[in-house]
């Protein structure tokens, strides 16, 4: 029963960290792939809160990230996924205003699809 237990208990942590996350929220991940922690900001969220679309805070982004959607887009089970390894930690929130501006930068950088725009930013 320990095993049913421990699954059922996974899956409440889940859903309780999906249901707390939302638009604004700064994380700190240290990533595979990249040599040093980056800081990321949840900038959309869809209805049930699974897909996010989330953006990195850099000096300059790299070209090649264009090519990679992965790392443009991720998905909120990754989210937990790298908080439950200890690797990716909520640093803070923005403010309203803040957030306003980026979600409006994103919109209208021309990068997401129409249908996108609609799951995330509704």
């Amino acid at each position: 029963m320990a095993g049913l237990s421990d699954a059922f208990g996974e899956s409440a942590k889940k859903i309780l960290f999906q249901t707390g996350l939302s638009k604004g929220d700064i994380f700190l991940n240290k990533f595979d792939v990249i040599d040093h922690e980056k800081f990321f900001i949840v900038a959309g969220v869809s209805d049930d809160k699974i897909f996010t679309c989330s953006i990195y805070i850099n000096s300059e982004i790299h070209p090649s990230l264009r090519n990679k959607p992965d790392l443009i887009k991720m998905q909120s089970e990754k989210l937990y996924k790298w908080k439950e390894q200890g690797s990716c930690k909520v640093i803070s929130k923005l403010i309203a205003e803040d957030l306003k501006f980026i979600t409006a930068a994103i919109i209208n950088s021309g990068l997401l699809a129409q249908e996108e725009i609609e799951l995330y930013f509704k």
